[in-house]
């Protein structure tokens, strides 16, 4: 891990004497001067962290625009508590709902929760992200499914 570690550092400074390099820290310091106040913290920030080598890495760190700052950094994850209490509540008003289905002896499925919510959706799918607070369920699917479990037909 230590021999990799040189390699990067290595290449890090060749590039940082090469002209690109220059250029990159002359960017950075124009950008500083410009942006002192938040976005000034931001870019102070980074490079405590880079310093610090909290990532376990190194590089330039660079402001393309106010707040877009470039360079290492965490890997972007969805905050876990958001993420999973919603597809909980979404679980849960699935579950109740099915469950209800289940006192009056009717077997409700996705694919049926589906159908009802728009007769173009010939699977599960839709119900399943939604479900799963999937990034690729829609507001749209979002409401119809709403409405199917406000509206319960299938236990009327």
């Amino acid at each position: 891990m230590s021999t990799i570690r040189k390699l990067i550092r290595q290449q890090i400074e060749a590039y940082e004497r090469s002209p690109e390099g220059k250029a990159i820290r002359q960017m950075e310091q124009v950008l500083k001067q410009r942006y002192q106040g938040a976005h000034g913290e931001l870019l102070r920030a980074a490079e405590r962290a880079l310093e610090e080598d909290e990532w376990g890495c190194s590089g330039p760190v660079i402001a393309i625009k106010p707040g877009l700052e470039t360079g290492p950094r965490k890997p972007a994850v969805k905050p876990i508590e958001t993420q999973s209490t919603v597809a909980a509540q979404h679980k849960a008003l699935i579950d109740a709902y099915k469950r209800e289905g289940k006192e009056r002896r009717i077997k409700i499925t996705d694919k049926m929760i589906a159908k009802a919510a728009c007769p173009s959706w010939n699977d599960r799918t839709p119900v399943q992200r939604w479900k799963r607070n999937d990034r690729r369920s829609t507001k749209a699917e979002d409401l119809k499914i709403r409405a199917v479990l406000h509206k319960k037909p299938h236990l009327t």
